[in-house]
């Protein structure tokens, strides 16, 4: 299981970048004390090209071919480790059963829009997963309850970027990039909290709002932030307002944390666990 678990790790293209560098420092530090001990021995530095040889040729090129190899395998077995995951009782309590749950959800239930990058989708499944794990705990609120404040704060936040997108003068999209970015995230987000409502047989929503109605209504989001990306004449955000009945403070809140865990390089520990317990919390 650790082994397939760590091969799985190796379908992020970040993951296996890490891992070659890893692998190079792995193999000069190899190299460096081979030539330590050739120099102890007498040798001498003279001959420090046939330990760069083999040190390269029978120790970093195969593991490098088994590294890019491993592009194509592991997909399949994170899949697999998914599936297997979402069979388990404790999969809502243990991070790694949940992290390979919140793939499967957002393999399953998100599309993100062309101006994504992958990094949106890591903020989302990191999230995901402390909120999962923070809701297992006594002093939490209940799964609805976080929805309903995501989709919240996700509702006045489209609606403020299409009003300043359609504004005169407001014609350099780069301008609206970070904040798009950031409602993309937070819409895959929520898409993925309602999939795990779903599986765990909960309402998705304090509110009195059908699930397929927010998955459409979330899905629209994610189209129009392309619109909002992408062109210099945006047509306004027509969807209706939701009237979910959070309060004002806990919206801005959810908001403003959320910003600032977008503008963080990953993994933004801290800047997380504030806009976890600000949709979490009591």
């Amino acid at each position: 299981m650790n082994l397939r678990l760590a091969l799985s790790a190796l379908a992020s293209p970040a993951a296996r970048q890490s891992a070659a560098r890893w692998l190079l420092a792995a193999c000069l530090v190899g190299y460096v004390v081979t030539l330590a001990v050739m120099a102890a021995r007498g040798t001498g530095p003279q001959r420090w090209v046939f330990p760069l040889l083999a040190w390269a040729l029978f120790v970093y090129l195969p593991l490098r071919i088994i590294l890019e190899t491993a592009q194509t395998l592991a997909p399949a077995v994170r899949r697999t480790l998914a599936d297997e995951a979402a069979q388990r009782a404790d999969r809502y309590t243990a991070r790694g059963p949940l992290e390979l749950l919140v793939d499967r959800f957002y393999g399953r239930h998100v599309v993100m829009p062309r101006i994504a990058t992958p990094l949106q989708g890591i903020r989302a499944r990191a999230a995901a997963v402390a909120i999962l794990l923070r809701l297992s705990r006594r002093d939490a609120v209940s799964l609805p309850v976080v929805l309903t404040r995501c989709l919240a704060a996700l509702d006045v936040w489209v609606h403020a970027l299409g009003i300043e997108a359609t504004r005169e003068g407001s014609g350099n999209i780069q301008l609206r990039w970070a904040g798009v970015r950031a409602v993309i995230a937070l819409a895959a987000l929520t898409k993925i909290l309602l999939a795990a409502a779903e599986d765990r047989r909960e309402p998705p929503f304090a509110a009195d709002l059908p699930p397929s109605l927010a998955d459409d209504y979330l899905d629209a989001c994610l189209d129009y932030c392309d619109d909002l990306a992408l062109q210099v004449e945006v047509a306004p955000w027509t969807e209706h307002p939701l009237d979910l009945g959070v309060p004002p403070e806990i919206v801005t809140a959810v908001r403003e944390r959320w910003t600032q865990y977008c503008e963080i390089d990953p993994p933004a520990v801290d800047a997380r666990t504030a806009f976890v317990e600000a949709v979490a919390a009591p």
